[in-house]
């Protein structure tokens, strides 16, 4: 069986289709932690929601809902605004100075950071 050669033009066709085919945009279910709470939300099987204020992301299992989910990756560099800030226990933030963790809903307390 003979095969026609593809000229470089036709392959540059090609190469362009298939990389058109794959090219994904993800957008992510987002809102602020409040309306996330008030909303009760269950997210689908590995569906991801982000708290555009805290800046967290869940990802859901199809049957827990919003508040019962653990947040991915809770340890977020900045700063509480002060030791009653929104956030949820066990949430972590950092700065150059201190790590701060919140111990319960929206209280917060830090410890000082040092070299060693």
């Amino acid at each position: 069986m003979e095969s026609e050669a593809l000229s470089s033009l036709q392959v540059k066709q090609l190469v362009a289709e298939a990389m058109s085919a794959i090219v994904t945009r993800i957008i992510l279910r987002r809102d602020e932690a409040a309306n996330w709470l008030a909303a009760d939300a269950v997210l689908g099987d590995g569906e991801l929601g982000f708290e555009t204020d805290s800046r967290l992301l869940k990802i859901g299992d199809g049957s827990t809902p919003w508040p019962d989910l653990d947040y991915l990756g809770n340890v977020i560099w900045g700063t509480p605004a002060s030791a009653s800030a929104p956030g949820t226990r066990g949430m972590c933030m950092y700065d150059a100075n201190y790590a701060y963790f919140c111990v319960a809903d929206s209280t917060w307390k830090r410890t000082a950071l040092s070299t060693w």
